[in-house]
Parts: structure tokens; sequence; C-alpha cells
């Protein structure tokens, strides 16, 4: 989340700002996921052998705060910043397509807009014959 509030403040970049959010609440759905299992241990951990315990199991277990019967509420907690995260990234991310199209439009201008073209010939244009045409 921190790298997406660099690319808002410092880079003025809006899409990127929310892909970095979006990519944060994902790992908050992701993280809210092994929370929820720290009750029952059924996740599969990688290199855990079958009587290992989980990193948040540890966590809200007796080793250290003994707390396992808080591990439902704050894996609802994480989701639910997580949904929150989520649709804060899709709306930065959408003002930030919107803005960039306006930019876009802007930089184009107008096509006759009712002005003159700052550009003029020097002088009368004449006609150049097919044979000299790529001399």
């Amino acid at each position: 989340m921190a790298v997406g509030i660099v690319f808002g403040l410092w880079k003025r970049d809006l899409i990127a700002w929310g892909i970095c959010w979006a990519w944060a609440a994902a790992a908050c759905a992701d993280a809210a996921r092994y929370i929820a299992d720290a009750t029952q241990g059924r996740l599969a951990l990688l290199g855990a052998g079958p009587d290992a315990m989980g990193d948040w199991e540890r966590l809200f277990g007796p080793e250290h705060w003994d707390k396992l019967f808080l591990a439902d509420a704050w894996a609802h907690n994480v989701r639910t910043w997580g949904l929150v995260i989520w649709f804060a990234a899709l709306g930065l991310t959408l003002v930030g397509i919107a803005r960039n199209a306006k930019g876009f439009r802007e930089a184009e201008g107008p096509r006759t807009g009712g002005r003159e073209p700052s550009a003029r010939p020097s002088g009368p244009l004449v006609p150049v014959a097919p044979e000299d045409m790529w001399r």
C-alpha cells in the first residue's frame, strides 16, 4: 500500500496507485484465508510435516498471544479491509483512466474548432508531376 501511495502522491499516477492497492487487497484476501484456518489447520503448508503448526496458529496460540478464539474475527476484519481496499483501488484506476482519456482528448486539440491554422504556406502550392514525385 505504501508503494501505491508513492505512485499516487509523488508520481501522480492513479492507475499505478490503483494496481498496487489491488495487489494489497488480494494479499489481504489470502491472509484472511490463512488467519481463518488457524483454528482448524486444514490448509497445506509448504515444507511442513503433518503435525506442523501454521504461522497464524502460532501467533494466536499459547506460544504468543493465547487468543486462538479471535482468529475468525481477525480473518473477518482483514477480509473486510481487503474488500474496502479493492473498491478504493478500482475507483483510483477508473479515475486515472478517465483523467488520461481527458488529457489525450485535450492534447489532440480541436479539429477545426473555428480557429485559423497557425501554419501558412510561404508561396503558392504548385502541383508536382508524377515522374518528379520521388526525386
